[in-house]
């Protein structure tokens, strides 16, 4: 089974980041977790799923 997202604690929050090929450009990043970098997506509100991650190379 193929893995979609990490699930991680930011802000006190239980958030959510899907797993992308590559990212917008347009995103913030947050952290590192589980060979992953965590990046959260600019634009609207602080959201438990307003986060991408993308594989650390």
């Amino acid at each position: 089974m193929e893995r979609k997202e990490i699930i991680f604690s930011y802000n006190n929050t239980r958030c959510h980041a899907m797993i992308v090929e590559k990212l917008l450009g347009d995103e913030r990043y947050i952290g590192e977790m589980d060979g992953f970098e965590i990046w959260q997506i600019k634009g609207g509100l602080f959201d438990q799923f307003g986060f991408v991650a993308i594989e650390k190379k």
